[in-house]
């Protein structure tokens, strides 16, 4: 709603004008000898930037739940102890196109190093070759970081922190759009906007 006021009014209730601009959203057309001159109005509200967007948007679950899953390294390791393949993944819920992060590849890498002895080496090392030749490795780059940082933050002030492997494997999967496919579910569906799910072992 307009009001139409003299500048002899304006400067005798200047505040009262101002206050009522502000807080109450109205607005003025400031007239002298019967000609408009001036217009106070409310400030714009705050916007948003492209950054804030993108972390709301970063937040929100998808529309679909058909979507690429980034397998964590905890299926793997299942996948080994049962002596399944990777060609196994479809049959327990890995149906999407799917892919690993760099911080997962490490982890299989470590567990080559642990083994317990060298036939348990030879055979785990070819297992973890082969998951690593043909499943696509998704990097830990600075796009991830900035992400690790704005989740790592969230869940700190939280109080819900996790580790920090699975920390930046949450990142990396809320950076290129993709779910997390793992037998932890309990400490990745602390983090806010990263769709969960567990494989379907039989």
């Amino acid at each position: 709603m307009e009001t139409t006021i003299t500048a002899t009014e304006l400067a005798r209730n200047l505040s009262d004008v101002l206050n009522r601009a502000r807080y109450k959203g109205e607005t003025f057309i400031v007239e002298r000898n019967g000609e408009p001159v001036a217009k106070i109005e409310p400030p714009p509200q705050p916007g948003i930037t492209l950054r804030e967007l993108a972390a709301l948007l970063a937040e929100l679950p998808p529309l679909d739940d058909k979507m690429a899953q980034l397998i964590d390294s905890s299926v793997f390791i299942t996948l080994e102890r049962r002596d399944l393949t990777i060609d196994d993944l479809t049959s327990v819920g890995a149906e999407e196109p799917f892919a690993m992060s760099s911080v997962s590849a490490s982890e299989l890498l470590v567990g080559v190093h642990l083994a317990a002895s060298s036939r348990r080496k030879g055979r785990r090392e070819a297992f973890v070759e082969h998951i690593l030749r043909n499943v696509p490795v998704l990097p830990f780059d600075l796009a991830v970081a900035r992400t690790r940082a704005r989740v790592w933050a969230r869940l700190t002030v939280d109080g819900t922190p996790i580790s920090r492997d699975d920390l930046m494997i949450a990142a990396t999967a809320l950076t290129y759009g993709y779910g997390v496919l793992t037998d932890n579910v309990r400490d990745f569906v602390r983090v806010p906007g990263l769709v969960v799910r567990q494989p379907a072992w039989s």
